[in-house]
């Protein structure tokens, strides 16, 4: 458990804010200082992750520290290094990491963040100038140990009306049934989120068992950290805020119907490799999954169904229907293929051990 000093430490980083200055920056007394962690692995991101890292250069809240961190790419760390632009940053640290996957990738820029804050964002995101000031307010409740805002789609070979809104977490942006308000969650978006550095001496650091490796879709990686943090940390919130927004790049491929079903698959068998830590969390705050499923009951098809029959757009509203319907069956796949594994584990374990 975090110790009671700790707890009342926090009351030293209240932010005390205001607008200065013709850019509509933030001058602040005892400003807090946030670290931002973007992860790359991938030569063809090179030009995404420089864009990421202008986007953090832009932001209004100046106290901010850019940790980069290269997943097992030493030419993409060399080329990071001999950058110009990048040279140029004295706010920016570069680090390599070994072990494979997002989860390490992360967990290494964890280690190099010296700030009382460390956020993530992915190398194909681009963050709004407010970004992490709008996330760093709210660490004035002390119970707060994490906040995260939503991931808006930034279509770059054009909108794709046959993926329905609900679904479009499979590409990594926000759906439709999210709340648009500020509220309590059980975990935020990867690509939009941030926690309290302190939790990470507390709680530990993300398990690499969950997360992306190379291009091999594994999901679930801070869900998993979430609820733990939440399950171990009496009384502690994790805040989302409609006003800390991120644009997700949506690509060609994210678009694909074997990409969406894999992140399907993937998601549906991280919710049985997250377990029993998951259900106690949902008995607290309403389950993610619950939510999901009320609202494509009582609201998805019936309102695709009402505009069909009323002749609106109705090649737009059958494909959708057709996918709510193929996504959620492979999403039961997937957690089906988890609890068969589990279940064949947990038989051969008990064997074992009789013999």
């Amino acid at each position: 458990m975090l110790k009671n000093h700790k707890i009342g430490m926090r009351h030293h980083y209240i932010l005390r804010l205001k607008r200065v200055g013709s850019r509509g920056s933030f001058a602040m007394d005892n400003i807090i200082k946030v670290s931002v962690v973007v992860c790359s692995y991938s030569q063809e991101r090179y030009l995404d992750t420089i864009e990421t890292i202008e986007s953090l250069v832009r932001q209004s809240y100046q106290n901010i520290e850019i940790v980069l961190v290269v997943d097992r790419n030493l030419d993409l760390f060399n080329d990071f290094s001999r950058s110009n632009c990048l040279k140029s940053l004295n706010n920016l640290k570069i680090g390599f990491s070994n072990l494979p996957g997002l989860s390490n990738a992360r967990n290494k820029g964890v280690k190099l963040s010296s700030g009382n804050i460390i956020a993530f964002i992915d190398d194909d995101a681009v963050a709004d100038a407010d970004w992490i000031y709008n996330l760093a307010i709210l660490y004035q409740d002390p119970q707060v140990v994490g906040v995260g805002g939503p991931m808006k789609p930034l279509w770059i070979s054009g909108k794709c009306t046959w993926i329905p809104e609900e679904f479009y977490w499979t590409m990594g942006c926000s759906y439709k049934s999210q709340k648009s308000t500020v509220h309590c969650v059980r975990s935020n978006f990867g690509s939009n989120m941030s926690f309290r550095s302190e939790i990470f001496e507390d709680v530990g650091l993300f398990d690499d068992e969950f997360g992306l490796v190379d291009n091999i879709i594994r999901t679930g990686e801070e869900t998993e950290f979430s609820i733990r943090v939440l399950n171990k940390l009496k009384d502690s919130k994790i805040i989302y805020t409609p006003n800390a927004i991120v644009y997700h790049k949506i690509y060609k491929f994210r678009k694909s119907l074997s990409f969406l079903m894999k992140r399907c698959y993937a998601y549906g068998r991280a919710i049985v490799n997250i377990g029993k830590s998951k259900k106690i969390i949902d008995s607290q705050l309403k389950s993610t999954e619950t939510n999901f499923l009320s609202y494509l009951l009582r609201f998805s098809f019936r309102d695709r169904i009402k505009n069909i029959t009323y002749f609106n757009d109705i090649n737009t509203n059958i494909m959708n229907i057709i996918m709510l319907v193929i996504f959620c069956i492979t999403i039961f796949a997937g957690y089906a293929s988890g609890r068969f594994i589990q279940l064949i584990s947990l038989y051969k374990n008990s064997f074992t051990l009789n013999y």
